[in-house]
């Protein structure tokens, strides 16, 4: 089991601070970090505070996607000169189109290797029409 300052290392190091501030958080030297960073029970509980920090990150940037998009679409609309505009549209259709391109398609069909010509050209013009 970790102890309080092993703990704080782990905390610290999945935050991304160097060796130097590591040590510093935990009141070790950066000697005793490069110890703990070879123990399995630090690679784990590292692992597992990297894996928690990157999530709550990731839901934190993800709460703010709608008031970017408005925002996005203010400078769009009314941004005060063209450049400030195309950057804004542009920015706005590299994230539809990014997001378009990860659309996945799937048959749950058991005849998969036997569909007529006709149901395959309408499953694309439908595809297409979206």
């Amino acid at each position: 089991m970790l102890d309080e300052r092993q703990i704080r290392a782990v905390e610290a190091k999945a935050k991304g601070f160097t060796i130097t501030d590591v040590a510093k958080e935990a009141g070790v030297s950066r000697n005793t970090v490069y110890e703990w960073i070879k123990l399995e029970e630090f690679k784990a509980e590292l692992s597992r505070f990297e894996q928690d920090f990157l999530s709550s990150t990731k839901q934190a940037v993800i709460s703010y996607g709608p008031i970017v998009v408005e925002e996005l679409k203010k400078l769009a609309t009314k941004g005060k000169s063209e450049k400030v505009r195309l950057d804004a549209l542009s920015k706005l259709l590299d994230k539809t189109m990014s997001n378009a391109n990860k659309i996945e398609l799937s048959d749950t069909r058991d005849t998969k290797d036997n569909v007529p010509v006709d149901v395959l050209d309408k499953e694309i013009e439908e595809f297409d029409n979206e």
